[in-house]
């Protein structure tokens, strides 16, 4: 028997990153929602089939969504994505494993398009601190992805 609330928990966590995927092959919007609908729907037909496999479930996800997709893109487009997918997804999750006095820093530095200046000034720190903080981050970053693969 499926467990609806878990499924509902699991497309909250990777509708968006796999939504991400599919738009970068397929590069049409409409065809990217599709594959995402179809990718839930043989995620939710095989989930009585998925062990419970510490950090797989994510892999899990994505095989099946390039599996949803076969046949719309060469097989070395579909390759390249799914690694840029799950890299990108990786990265994701190391940064917002991140205790929030490292997390802000990197992302204001990285995805605000702010000066490092600026953005210390505005988060109320030194600016050799916001630097620090930036770098402490970084290496944690770093070495979670070294865990995940």
């Amino acid at each position: 028997m499926q467990d609806l609330e878990a499924f509902e928990a699991l497309y909250r966590r990777y509708a968006s990153a796999v939504f991400g995927v599919a738009l970068k092959w397929l590069e049409d919007c409409d065809r990217a929602e599709d594959a995402l609908r179809r990718a839930f729907a043989a995620i939710w037909k095989s989930a009585v089939c998925y062990l419970d496999e510490p950090s797989d479930g994510a892999r899990w996800v994505f095989t099946i969504t390039r599996t949803a997709i076969l046949g719309r893109t060469s097989a070395w487009t579909r390759a390249r994505a799914v690694a840029q997918g799950w890299q990108a997804f990786k990265v994701h999750a190391a940064v917002a494993a991140l205790p929030e006095h490292e997390r802000v820093p990197l992302e204001r530095a990285y995805w605000s398009g702010s000066r490092p200046v600026e953005i210390a000034r505005e988060l109320g720190l030194p600016q050799p601190a916001f630097e620090a903080r930036v770098r402490g981050a970084l290496a944690r970053v770093a070495a979670r992805l070294e865990d995940l693969g």
